[in-house]
């Protein structure tokens, strides 16, 4: 059509502005960046599923078409920091929450966006990714005896292992504008096999199922998973998926029928799309602690689902994991030399006729890699290891701790990650723990650092945040991000203190002293539970808050400008304190962790090239 011819066009001279700033002769033309990022700007204004000024028509446009800009210039479209900062704010945010929805008319095409985008984009993705991760598992957990009513219609999966026939590339056609969205990711199906059902199989718990390992952590990859003799149950998957620290918060509903069928394909396609992306889940997030165990889960979640159980909950789906299976399976023998089958196996596996699989060559050590390290550092394997062993002891102290906190602090003076005695160093270290830890009780956190006794550990605890030159409700936000604020007046009251006078120390140009910081965190906590609680019939306005902050700061009033942000930013957006909720304000909550400018994502690193040397220490992992 002429809207997707015109924005091949447009975006194709990115090209020419790319090389002219890399001192090539300037092209003549009529328009440049600014028009660019405008067209783009409009393009994912269009695509944003809560904007009800349009419609779910225009939005699939919008998607068509972004996906013809992709397809022309995502590469040379990462390169400009204007047109990056829309992708990875705005338009991601957009297409991760249409993954939230039941439309699978949008889900098609925002898939293939994000693909493109992951593609191109990879080195700034990596909580992109890992939201994309978390809440595609999530939502394809097994299902509930209950919601298993519907036809039998198995995923669309063809091309065997790897082939990516209709996987969406840069420079590859265009789709209509019509494109029908029931041809999902557009992969081709082979025949439906038939999948029976036995029923009434007794389902073990998760500890006889997984068992424990030495740490005392459950892991994903014990053998005992892969030898378990029937389906996990959601609850089973659910336990896994928490254990595996990755975001609950964006598990959203569970999806059924076609929308679950194009969850899978997208999945499918992500996995069997770049051979080094295994190994590359295990570097960026299995050796980061702000990070959940995704190789773990990604590889055990494939593996058991690989398996056609009589009483699997997804009809057909175990076609789609295989092959993901036997793709990266195939790839490891390639790089360790071995002859790709032929014949009859290279046809199931979807192997060229004549051709060897194309991997990289073996090698003796990885080289370094870099990321997760300081500038100019590189992490080598031993690293790594040492990075995840690391991991792993801290996962194990949480775990001890939430199960009682006293026993989990002797484990790390025991393993001397904190000093045997009482000091002011111990209380420092102990802080450090429990911020770093991804895997504790947030409620039992917060009524830890509450108690008398705990006082210079929340004190040393609110010295690791800086405050600075935020408003003091993002700087109380960002606090109660990270554990549950108890239920105690006294209990909260102690925290609010300790918080006022970490804030206060910030310099705040707006609150005159620690008391005013003091009485205002409280009136926003307050104002929080009045906006968002179903309990409260009428809600607090605007004056009424203006009207009790009154002369509380060192007897004169806030600014007028500064109070109403503060409301207006409360009463849109919600303080949501962890493992309190999921759907939109859980979505809302993971978003904000991996966008925010501090956030604690680092770079993606990339194995690719140097993918052979990492493989026998994952597969002895699995």
């Amino acid at each position: 059509s002429t809207l997707f011819t015109l924005v091949t066009f447009v975006f194709g001279r990115l090209g020419d502005l790319q090389r002219e700033a890399d001192g090539a002769p300037a092209t003549p033309a009529r328009f440049g960046l600014p028009a660019i990022r405008e067209l783009y700007r409009v393009l994912v204004a269009l695509a944003n599923p809560r904007d009800l000024q349009y419609t779910d028509t225009m939005r699939l446009l919008a998607l068509n078409t972004l996906q013809s800009a992709f397809q022309r210039a995502c590469y040379t479209m990462a390169e400009f920091p204007a047109l990056r900062e829309l992708t990875l704010g705005d338009l991601s945010h957009s297409l991760l929450l249409i993954l939230q929805r039941d439309q699978p008319a949008l889900i098609a095409p925002a898939l293939r966006v994000l693909y493109l985008l992951f593609a191109s984009h990879r080195r700034y993705t990596k909580g992109h990714l890992e939201l994309f991760l978390c809440q595609t598992l999530g939502r394809i957990m097994a299902l509930p005896a209950v919601a298993r009513q519907g036809p039998r219609r198995p995923p669309r999966l063809g091309g065997g292992s790897g082939s990516g026939q209709s996987t969406p590339r840069a420079g590859g056609p265009q789709p209509a504008a019509g494109q029908d969205a029931a041809a999902g990711l557009g992969i081709g199906g082979p025949a439906e096999k038939a999948a029976g059902r036995a029923g009434g199989s007794r389902r073990p718990s998760v500890a006889s199922v997984y068992g424990h390992s030495e740490s005392d952590v459950v892991r994903c990859v014990l053998p005992p998973l892969l030898e378990s003799e029937c389906a996990l149950t959601y609850e089973q998957e659910v336990e896994l998926y928490g254990d595996a620290s990755l975001r609950a918060g964006t598990r959203g509903r569970l999806a059924t029928l076609e929308t679950r069928r194009q969850l899978v394909e997208g999945l499918h396609h992500l996995l069997i799309g770049d051979e080094s992306l295994i190994t590359d889940l295990w570097v960026n997030y299995d050796c980061d602690m702000q990070s959940g165990d995704m190789f773990d889960y990604v590889t055990a979640f494939v593996a058991h689902r690989a398996v056609p159980w009589p009483d699997a909950p997804g009809d057909g789906e175990d076609e789609a994991f295989r092959d993901i299976m036997l793709y990266h399976l195939v790839r490891i023998a390639g790089r360790a030399g071995v002859a790709p089958p032929a014949g009859k196996w290279a046809q199931v596996l979807g192997l060229p006729a004549a051709a060897a699989v194309a991997a990289e060559p073996a090698a003796a050590s990885p080289a370094p890699v870099a990321g997760g390290a300081a500038p100019g550092q590189r992490l080598t394997l031993v690293q790594l290891k040492d990075r995840k062993r690391h991991k792993d002891t801290m996962m194990r102290a949480a775990r001890m701790f939430n199960e009682k906190p006293k026993e989990g602090i002797a484990y790390l003076q025991r393993v001397g990650m904190l000093t045997p005695d009482n000091s002011s160093e111990m209380a420092q270290q102990l802080a450090a723990f429990l911020h770093e830890a991804p895997t504790l009780n947030k409620k039992l956190l917060g009524e830890y650092l509450s108690k008398p006794s705990n006082l210079e550990v929340l004190q040393a605890y609110l010295q690791l945040f800086d405050f600075s030159g935020r408003r003091l409700d993002e700087a109380l936000r960002r606090l109660l991000g990270t554990f549950r604020l108890p239920g105690e007046s006294q209990q909260i009251e102690r925290i609010m203190e300790t918080f006022a006078a970490a804030y206060y120390a910030s310099g705040p140009p707006d609150v005159a002293t620690t008391d005013a910081a003091f009485i205002l965190a409280f009136a926003i906590i307050m104002l929080n539970t009045d906006q968002h609680s179903p309990q409260v019939k009428s809600r607090m306005g605007l004056d009424d808050f203006a009207r009790n902050l009154r002369g509380v700061n060192d007897g004169q009033n806030f600014p007028p400008a500064f109070v109403e942000d503060i409301y207006d930013a409360i009463r849109t957006h919600e303080i949501v304190f962890p493992q309190e909720h999921e759907g939109d304000a859980g979505f809302e909550y993971a978003w904000r962790e991996i966008a925010a400018p501090d956030a604690p994502v680092g770079p993606w690193t990339s194995t690719r090239g140097q993918t052979a040397a990492y493989d026998r220490e994952l597969l002895a992992a699995t």
